[in-house]
């Protein structure tokens, strides 16, 4: 066989094998998942959590060394304002007790005595008037029960200033507002410093949050932007709040996975009342940042880049098609388009590798 002849027959080779190809990509087909561009409401928005707080708060430190005597209130409790919360008696306070209880036993004891000693009395001045005692024994008597006397009078003016003594050391401590109790530091008997933290009271009729907001996203938060607050745990869902502070100072703070990051703290009013929604309580905070309507948006997930320009696949008379797009705001799952897609096509979800311009697709 020569050589023009073995070229024949490999050309005729290779283009059968072409036009077997041809025909088989015209009948493969390509399973997909499909959605719709649809048009509605699309926000972007920054996902964050914070700690609840109440506007009016505060902690209540002792104002004198002492001992906690008395505590008035459990957590979770209504308090008046100016109603006392606890005493504080201060550190002398015991050993004037223990001065008093030995004084009180005193008394006790020459009461007895006294009470015996002028029935003896009696006695002794009718055996002096009957002869049978000298004025001299009877007179010696006489001024030793004056003397008991004399004693049981200072004991009783001892007594006297150790009372108002244990009156002057007791510190009252009350509260500043009309307030429940939130928490409680010490316990009765405790010994306390000036300074040391006794309770927590706030008002729980006004909270708001604290986020501490990454520095790179900060920038897109303005004061006045609405927050949806939500805990699912907690059945709190999407609770309206509102951006009132932005914080001047960044600071460093360690991140769950022990990142330092930096951070901005961001004040949140709570704006509608949710009987859920308590102090210390840890919520899930989306910070809205841009909302726009009527835009037509498509899933996050059926983007994708070539040359870094964004395209996607549509779907038309059961083929897809490469389609470039101009995208709009970003939500959490769903992306606005600005360009390129109509409301109502049918775009490819999750498109795999086996996707080609034009192949034909069948829908799952």
């Amino acid at each position: 066989m020569n050589k023009k002849k073995i070229l024949l027959i490999s050309l005729l080779a290779v283009g059968l094998i072409a036009t077997y190809m041809f025909v088989s990509n015209l009948n493969k087909k390509v399973e997909v998942t499909v959605t719709q561009a649809q048009r509605g409401n699309l926000s972007k928005y920054i996902e964050d959590s914070g700690e609840v707080f109440l506007s009016e708060q505060q902690i209540i430190y002792a104002g004198a060394t002492g001992y906690i005597s008395d505590i008035y209130f459990e957590v979770g409790e209504n308090i008046s304002k100016s109603s006392k919360i606890l005493d504080i008696n201060s550190s002398e306070v015991k050993n004037i007790i223990l001065q008093r209880n030995k004084i009180l036993e005193e008394i006790s004891i020459a009461e007895r005595n006294l009470e015996d000693n002028h029935i003896l009395l009696e006695n002794k001045n009718t055996l002096k008037e009957a002869g049978a005692l000298s004025p001299r024994e009877y007179t010696e008597f006489y001024n030793s029960v004056k003397n008991e006397e004399g004693r049981l009078e200072n004991l009783k003016r001892e007594l006297s200033f150790l009372n108002n003594s244990l009156g002057d050391t007791n510190t009252r401590i009350s509260s500043p507002l009309e307030a429940v109790l939130l928490d409680k530091y010490v316990k009765k008997e405790d010994f306390v410093l000036t300074g040391t933290p006794l309770v927590m009271v706030g008002n729980t009729g006004n909270t708001y949050i604290e986020s501490d907001v990454l520095t790179s996203e900060i920038k897109d938060i303005k004061e006045g932007n609405q927050v949806l607050i939500s805990n699912n745990n907690l059945e709190i869902f999407d609770v309206e709040g509102q951006v009132s502070k932005i914080y001047p100072m960044a600071f460093s703070k360690m991140s769950d996975l022990g990142v330092e990051q930096n951070r901005v703290k961001v004040k949140i009013d709570i704006i509608e009342e949710n009987e859920n929604i308590k102090p210390g309580y840890v919520l899930d905070l989306k910070i809205i940042t841009e909302s726009k309507e009527n835009v037509i948006f498509i899933p996050e997930n059926s983007i994708f880049q070539i040359n870094d320009e964004d395209y996607v696949f549509v779907v038309e008379n059961d083929k897809a098609n490469l389609r470039k797009i101009t995208k709009g705001i970003e939500s959490e799952r769903n992306i606005e388009i600005l360009e390129g897609i109509s409301e109502g096509e049918l775009i490819i979800t999750a498109p795999s590798s086996d996707l080609e311009e034009g192949i034909r697709v069948e829908i799952k």
